[in-house]
Order: structure tokens, then C-alpha cells, then sequence
């Protein structure tokens, strides 16, 4: 697993944006070491049983603010 330094290194270089694409327990531990800054979080609903969560219920509570949100064409 990637370090707390190294992500913050990663970070920290020009243009250091870092995506997750499907890693729910990559995008918790990030949260976890609090080195989310913003999050661009796209959906795509498909009721497929329970699932899991992204955001726990229990733990640090991070509060983030909604900057924009829009809804494609079909809804």
C-alpha cells in the first residue's frame, strides 16, 4: 500500500491531481489520513442488491461542502 508521504509528495508536485477509479477502500483510507482535498465523485445508479457504502457511518465526521452538482441528459 502507497504511504501517507508518498501521497503527500504526489501532492505537492505541479498539477497533482490523483484519481480513483472503483477503489472504495482506497477513497476511505484517504479520507481516513485526511488527504482529500476535493473529491469529483460521478455515479452511475444500478441497483444490483445492498452494495457497500462509500461514506461509513461511524468514524470521523469530514463535512463536505457541495460545490456543484448536475444531472446528465436521461437523468
Amino acid at each position: 500500500m502507497i504511504s501517507h508521504r508518498q501521497i503527500s509528495e504526489l501532492k505537492a508536485k505541479p498539477a497533482g491531481e490523483l484519481q480513483v477509479h472503483g477503489s472504495r477502500s482506497l477513497v476511505r483510507w484517504l479520507f481516513d489520513k485526511q488527504l482529500v482535498d476535493e473529491i469529483t465523485l460521478l455515479t452511475y445508479p444500478v441497483v444490483v442488491g445492498q452494495g457497500t457504502r462509500l461514506f461509513p457511518d461511524t468514524g470521523r465526521d469530514s463535512a463536505p461542502e457541495l460545490v456543484h452538482s448536475r444531472s446528465t441528459r436521461g437523468g
